[in-house]
């Protein structure tokens, strides 16, 4: 064996005995200024999009539905929808293909035939059969009688096109939500002076729904290569792209997969010249929107959303916790949560599953202190120099935001997630 034994075990321990020296003091409550002090957790609650919600679509005159802001693609073939209405225009391509030659390849794929929805910034395409309407709300029963008069007062069964339609009225809601948090544009772009290392948005993020994990996994495999974890998709001809399967999930963990995957698909775009935000805070970000998208009823496992990838580091579980809140506090209570300056530098496939969780911790922290801080924090981040060190331009962000230094922002977010 050589020496290939002895560096085996050294490979080992070190690593571990490296990490048992950085453990960090317990959080001080004491040294918490005022502006920083959050009690309980007002961001999972909080009510988001309401500013920016697109009209309901309405039924004509002559038969047929306007929907501000969207368009769906069968609909409009069939007449059912009115071209003319405030609607974007659909584009030729879909995930780097003519769309009628995506559609065959994703309907080879599914044995679903797909149906196509593109919002201003977002194309869905989902390759679904029929399904239950166990999780359908009054509110989107109600939306989706108007494309579909006939449905039954409490519907049991949904059509492909039918079910369809709902993921794409959630993901217009989940767009307004992400479009109101940050202070978007019209545009639905960051607000940042216009110059030199203003950011540069993709054009659209394209997301596809599958039913059979298999035909989501082939998709992504083609896309960005075998070793892909699917989670949360990559970039394909210059549009972040992300596939999900929604399976045997629960109704909840169908909502929540569906938020993990659209809004880092979303996030994505938004940041595209990501300069000084770095990929915790658009991780961190998804994972709130994620984790608010279930009812506060339903009963839900954290480990069971599929949004965390597997994690095989030394110093860490290799499954996802099942309650990540907890797991968030007894992360800090060991002395082991990542410092803002470790999280700044990290790439997103760096990104462990402590990691990505504490940044999740992170974000309800700052969203649940100030909304309009959080925004303006992304913002000047977006205009960071490029070739500026992220941590360097993320301390200077948090002092002109929060009037604090990055140490002080470290200690108020875990004096807050520990007492909750």
């Amino acid at each position: 064996m050589g020496l290939r034994g002895p560096l085996l075990v050294l490979a080992l321990v070190l690593p571990g005995a490296a990490f048992a020296q950085h453990r960090q003091s317990p959080p001080d409550p004491s040294q918490v200024p005022d502006a920083l002090r959050l009690k309980g957790d007002p961001a999972s609650t909080a009510e988001l999009g309401g500013a920016r919600a697109a009209p309901a679509p309405a039924r004509g005159v002559d038969k047929s539905v306007t929907w501000f802001g969207a368009c769906c693609r069968t609909c409009l073939d069939a007449r059912a929808q009115n071209p003319a209405g405030p609607t974007p225009k659909p584009p030729p391509l879909a995930f780097g293909q003519p769309r009628d030659v995506a559609a065959a390849w994703l309907e080879r794929l599914s044995g679903c035939k797909p149906h196509f929805f593109h919002l201003p910034a977002t194309t869905l395409a989902c390759a679904l059969p029929e399904s239950n309407a166990a999780d359908l709300s009054a509110e989107e029963a109600a939306r989706l009688r108007v494309w579909f008069p006939d449905l039954p007062a409490t519907p049991q069964k949904l059509t492909a096109h039918q079910a369809a339609h709902v993921w794409a009225d959630r993901l217009v809601a989940l767009d307004a939500a992400i479009a109101d948090l940050l202070d978007l544009d019209d545009e639905g772009r960051l607000k940042v002076k216009a110059g030199p290392y203003g950011p540069v948005a993709y054009e659209r993020g394209e997301v596809v729904v599958f039913a059979d994990p298999k035909a989501a996994r082939a998709f992504d495999e083609y896309l960005f290569g075998p070793d892909v974890w699917s989670g949360a998709g990559g970039v394909f001809t210059d549009r972040p792209t992300t596939s999900l399967a929604l399976g045997e999930l629960s109704p909840a963990m169908r909502r929540r997969r569906f938020a993990f995957a659209a809004a880092s698909t979303r996030l994505r775009a938004v940041s595209r010249m990501e300069r000084g935000v770095a990929p915790w805070m658009r991780v961190g970000l998804a994972h709130f929107f994620e984790h608010r998208a279930a009812p506060s009823d339903a009963k839900t496992d954290d480990a069971a959303s599929g949004s965390l990838p597997p994690d095989f580091s030394l110093t860490t579980e290799t499954k996802p916790p099942p309650d990540r809140a907890l797991f968030v506090r007894e992360t800090i209570h060991a002395g082991v949560a990542p410092r803002f300056d470790a999280l700044a530098l990290s790439t997103e496939e760096g990104l462990s599953t402590r990691s990505r969780l504490c940044a999740w911790g992170v974000t309800r922290f700052l969203i649940g202190l100030d909304r309009a801080k959080y925004a303006a924090l992304w913002r000047r981040l977006a205009a960071a120099q490029p070739g500026a060190p992220r941590e360097k331009a993320f301390a200077e962000a948090v002092k002109e935001t929060y009037g604090v230094d990055v140490p002080t922002l470290d200690n108020a977010w875990r004096v807050w997630a520990v007492s909750k």
